[in-house]
């Protein structure tokens, strides 16, 4: 039985019309539910966290001031908040990890260039000096800190690194 040309002709138009239509809407099935999905976790930094001169070490660190843990926060006059980051320094002579004087220069930056405000602050304990800097991380972003710290004596040690700061 021989089936009529037009009716073939139409059928391999539908099929050829409606399989990148398909193939279209397979495509956005597969991009999900449309719910934003959660972001990729923070990068894992391979950098020691401190710096070494002589008998001096510069430690530091950088977070978001969310991740603190709330008592500590307290302890320390700041308020965990999304939007804001948290830096860390401690400058001790070894081997008795004796606290340090010295003057701190610290520079944030995203990797766009955008300067972000970090005035230090020096807080003291028992035996132990260490500074701290809040900044503003309005998003999830690289940013890039320089430190300096100038001693005294005339020593000067400098560290740069990068964190991944959340805004949420």
């Amino acid at each position: 039985m021989r089936r009529p040309l037009l009716a073939t002709h139409t059928l391999r138009s539908v099929a050829l019309v409606g399989l990148p239509s398909l193939l279209g809407l397979l495509g956005l099935a597969a991009c999900g539910n449309g719910t934003p999905s959660a972001p990729p976790p923070a990068q894992v930094w391979a950098d020691e966290g401190y710096v070494t001169q002589g008998p001096y070490t510069l430690s530091y660190q950088a977070q978001p001031l969310q991740d603190l843990d709330p008592q500590i926060a307290m302890r320390y006059g700041l308020q965990p908040a999304a939007g804001r980051g948290l830096l860390t320094l401690v400058l001790n002579r070894q081997p008795n990890a004796m606290p340090v004087e010295a003057t701190f220069s610290v520079e944030v930056r995203s990797l766009t260039g955008v300067l972000r405000e970090a005035p230090l602050r020096r807080v003291e304990e028992a035996d132990a000096v260490s500074y701290l800097a809040e900044f503003a991380t309005p998003q999830r972003e690289l940013l890039v800190f320089h430190v300096s710290a100038q001693l005294n004596d005339g020593t000067q040690l400098k560290a740069s690194f990068r964190r991944e700061m959340f805004a949420n």
